[in-house]
């Protein structure tokens, strides 16, 4: 992960969804990433928490829905934009729950996972296997 000196919090990151107000998580290829601080997170879906020694592979969202993949087990953090929050369809993990604004989803064996978060009604649902 790419960390943000002390005091300092991240609001955005300019076409990246995996971040939390610390840190950018970096894919396995590396990028160039266009941070904005701040205090007010944007109110977009992106990976806000990814387990120890999870290898994020890809990402890939529009503000609202987000895929992704990544390589390892434990549980990742997704905090929802307001148009997601009671509106989302998961593909891809075992389980998942729900806390306010985020969902939590389970990985319990390691491996190469492919996930989805959509919208309900989102044609994504379809193309994703659904």
């Amino acid at each position: 992960a790419l960390k943000m000196d002390d005091g300092q919090r991240i609001a955005s990151v300019a076409n990246w969804y995996a971040y939390s107000d610390k840190a950018v998580f970096i894919p396995d290829n590396g990028g160039d990433f266009v941070i904005t601080p701040g205090s007010q997170p944007a109110n977009v879906t992106s990976i806000a928490k990814l387990p120890m020694r999870a290898k994020l592979l890809s990402v890939n969202g529009n503000g609202n829905e987000l895929n992704f993949r990544f390589r390892g087990e434990g549980d990742i953090t997704i905090a929802l934009s307001s148009a997601m929050v009671n509106n989302f369809n998961v593909t891809g993990t075992d389980a998942y729950t729900i806390q306010g604004n985020n969902v939590v989803l389970s990985f319990p064996t390691v491996g190469e996972h492919t996930v989805g978060i959509t919208a309900f009604g989102s044609m994504d649902e379809y193309t994703m296997g659904r």
